[in-house]
Formats: structure tokens, sequence, C-alpha cells
């Protein structure tokens, strides 16, 4: 066994920040799906408009696999929060979504395979990343958990992020990207900068 892994910690964290598994959006939108598909009404479910070419899911559908999805990262969370009992409890969303086509097919990733279907439209995806979001809000309320969403901040008007952010991946912020979150946390622990 390793050294590190056997010593104990000394003291308590005085707080814990968890980044939970973010990409689903990106992987269910992203790239344009073989059968192109769209997403209801956030209210009433309805089927959009002008989409009768693609395949309608419900919105608590949707909702219902990501809550799926993410059951491991929720009872993972859970752990993590009750092993550190006093210390805050912060969740940070991961970024919004990458629009710039140009530098999604320079940047591929794991996507290089897929990228010549084209880009998903952008109300899908950003309907993706507000049912990611809103899962792991409801992930830090069960966990007593301050919610950082940075949307706001590093978001363009029409909520991609913005090129300043980008990583050279299609999916990730940069460092200019973790300076914002890290001000954020740190704003959250009451450290004044």
């Amino acid at each position: 066994m390793l050294p590190f892994i056997t010593r104990a910690v000394a003291e308590p964290p005085d707080a814990v920040c968890l980044c939970l598994v973010g990409n689903r959006h990106n992987i269910l939108g992203l790239i344009e799906h073989p059968q192109p598909f769209s997403i209801g009404d956030d209210a009433i479910g309805s089927v959009p408009d002008g989409n009768s070419d693609r395949w309608f899911i419900p919105y608590n559908l949707m909702r219902d696999d990501f809550l799926a999805h993410h059951e491991p990262a929720r009872k993972l969370t859970h752990q993590i929060y009750n092993k550190f009992k006093h210390a805050k409890r912060i969740v940070l969303n991961p970024p919004p979504p990458i629009s710039d086509w140009e530098h999604l097919k320079k940047y591929p990733g794991v996507f290089r395979d897929k990228i010549m279907l084209g880009p998903g439209p952008n109300e899908l995806r950003l309907k993706l990343y507000r049912i990611q979001t809103s899962v792991f809000k409801e992930i830090a309320d069960e966990n007593d958990a301050d919610f950082i969403d940075l949307s706001g901040e590093v978001a363009t008007e029409d909520g991609f992020l913005k090129d300043c952010y980008f990583n050279t991946d299609p999916t990730h912020g940069n460092s200019a990207y973790g300076a914002v979150a890290m001000n954020h946390i740190l704003e959250q622990l009451g450290y004044a900068l």
C-alpha cells in the first residue's frame, strides 16, 4: 500500500466542494443524434412546434433519464458529505455547453468519430444543460449544500460558454473559467477577494 493512502488526515476540512460528473448534457446533445430528437416544453410537455422531423421525448422522461444516470453521483455525494458532517458543503455546476462549431471541429475529443453528424441544435443543447443543472441543484439541496452556478457570469446572452473560457477540448472550461469558479468558492467560504 502506498504511504499517502495510509496517512490519516490530521484535521477535517472546513469545506467540501464537489463537481459532479457533468458531461451528460454534451454526450446527448453536442453532436446531432443519428435519430434526431427534441424535448418537450418544460411546463406542459407538448411536442415542440416545427420539429415533426425529430423524435419527441417528453421533458419528464428526459429528466428521469438524468436522475437515473446521476444516481451513483447522488449516493456518493451523500456519502462524502456525511463523512465530513461539519464541513461547509458546496456543489459546483459544470460549465455551459460550447456552441462554436469551428472550435468543436478543431478539438473534437471523444466526439471525433461522430463529428461528421454535425452539431446538435442549440435549443436542444441548452435544454439538456438546464435539465442537468436542475438535477445537480436537487442533489445540492438534498445535502444542504450551496449550489454555485456560474452560467450567469461565464455564458453569452444566449446561454453558451463564452469563448474566453473554452478549453482545448469540446466541453471543459479553461484556467480562466477555473479562476472564476475558485473566486466564487472562496466567496462562499467568506474569504475577501
